[in-house]
């Protein structure tokens, strides 16, 4: 004779309650968020921890006179985490005048715009490779405000269609869950 198996417990051939754990709470979600932009706040804050040094050495390193080099933190008109940006810029003073004038220079070029003559001669070599290493930085901050701000419209993006989303499958539910009925066994 054979054995007789046992009858399953529900219509179901798998347990249907093995969902999983239950989701997170935002509380502990947000700290995970806290620290990635955190690290990215961190990182541009180390930059311009760097670029403040290298604009005092450019300062040092070169004469003040008509071409000096240096580099600044201006209001920028693009959207960045502080509303500054560096650039490098040229200082020139206008024959009548006593005030200095700054020009924007491109970072593309700055180092063709290092001067070479007159005074500058005898400090050139240790400009060049400080304009290298800025424009480098001033790059990677770019590049991690670029991060930042993707991130922030595509999470403005995503949690307003995720809310949408979850108020059309809630009142999705409303309508089936009196369809479904009841588990004849208990669920």
């Amino acid at each position: 004779m054979l054995p007789q198996r046992n009858p399953p417990a529900s219509r179901f051939r798998f347990p249907t309650a093995g969902l999983g754990p239950e989701p997170l709470p935002p509380t502990a979600q947000y700290a995970r968020a806290n620290e990635v932009l955190g690290g990215l706040f961190q990182a541009i804050f180390e930059i311009d921890t760097e670029l403040f040094r290298i604009a005092h050495l450019l300062d040092r390193a070169q004469p003040s006179a008509d071409g000096k080099v240096s580099i600044r933190f201006r209001r920028s008109r693009q959207k960045t985490a502080d509303g500054q940006a560096p650039v490098f810029v040229r200082w020139h003073r206008p024959p009548a005048s006593r005030a200095w004038h700054s020009k924007v220079l491109p970072a593309a070029s700055i180092l063709r715009q290092a001067k070479r003559d007159g005074l500058f001669r005898a400090t050139y070599a240790n400009v060049p490779p400080l304009l290298r290493d800025a424009r480098s930085l001033m790059a990677r901050r770019a590049s991690l405000l670029q991060i930042m701000d993707l991130a922030r419209r595509t999470m403005a993006l995503n949690t307003g269609l995720a809310s949408k989303q979850v108020r059309q499958a809630r009142e999705a539910y409303k309508l089936r869950e009196p369809q479904i009925g009841r588990c004849p066994v208990p669920c």
